[in-house]
């Protein structure tokens, strides 16, 4: 997991990006709204799982996570629910 800034951000602004699989998957977390889900396609579940833990965690989020097949694709399917 990396911190990243969008270019066009203010430097403030930091992304936690998850990449399971050694490819960043760009979320930016402080815009998805309570309620909302996103899915994150990953073929190593596990790590992601942990990556998900330490956004939360850093953020003060509460995630439910589950592991999914959506488009064809596995990964996991985060809903933002605190």
């Amino acid at each position: 997991m990396t911190k990243r800034s969008l270019p066009n951000e203010k430097p403030q602004i930091n992304f936690l990006v998850p990449n399971p699989d050694g490819v960043d998957i760009l979320v930016n977390w402080r815009s998805l709204p309570v309620g909302a889900s996103v899915f994150l396609p990953a073929i190593n579940t596990d790590r992601l799982h942990k990556q998900l833990d330490k956004i939360a965690e850093l953020l003060g989020y509460t995630f439910v996570k589950r592991e999914v097949i959506d488009g064809g694709k596995w990964g996991i399917r985060v809903w933002r629910t605190l």
